[in-house]
């Protein structure tokens, strides 16, 4: 896949899977997540494994998949998989600026619940956590057979 491709598919999709180390521990947790201004925004809890694991090591890695079912053949092994899957290699921080967590929170809120939601408290951009990735390498990959 192209990397326009890959940015569309992540635009459209609503559950990725967060990779994680520490150096000796590998953590893979599923968020929602929204594409923004070229980066990958989550929001957190502001404490958990983790938050502790990005405080140790900022790289990390995003997939994004859709299965769209199986090919059937008359032989087992020539059964085929078809799918679609984006992985994205970057560097993660955290966001400070109450105005720029409002500004994500309010994406996160349109992408998942459409323009009808209770406005946003200003006062929970405190109690959030807003994670940034960069996507210094994104790859993508589909089979459709």
């Amino acid at each position: 896949m192209i990397p326009e491709e890959c940015l569309e598919f992540l635009k459209a999709e609503e559950v990725g899977r967060l990779g994680l180390t520490d150096g000796k521990t590998l953590y893979i947790v599923p968020v929602n997540f929204v594409l923004y201004n070229g980066r990958i925004y989550i929001h957190s809890a502001k404490e958990g494994l983790k938050i502790d694991l990005i405080k140790h090591d900022n790289r990390v890695c995003f997939e994004v998949d859709k299965f769209y079912g199986l090919k059937r053949a008359d032989a087992a092994c020539d059964f085929a998989a078809m799918y679609k899957s984006v992985i994205v290699f970057g560097r993660v921080r955290f966001i400070d600026s109450e105005k720029w967590k409002f500004e994500v929170l309010t994406q996160l809120m349109n992408k998942y619940a459409g323009k009808n939601y209770p406005e946003i408290d200003k006062s929970e951009t405190r109690k959030t956590t807003i994670l940034e990735i960069s996507l210094d390498k994104i790859t993508g990959k589909e089979a459709h057979v």
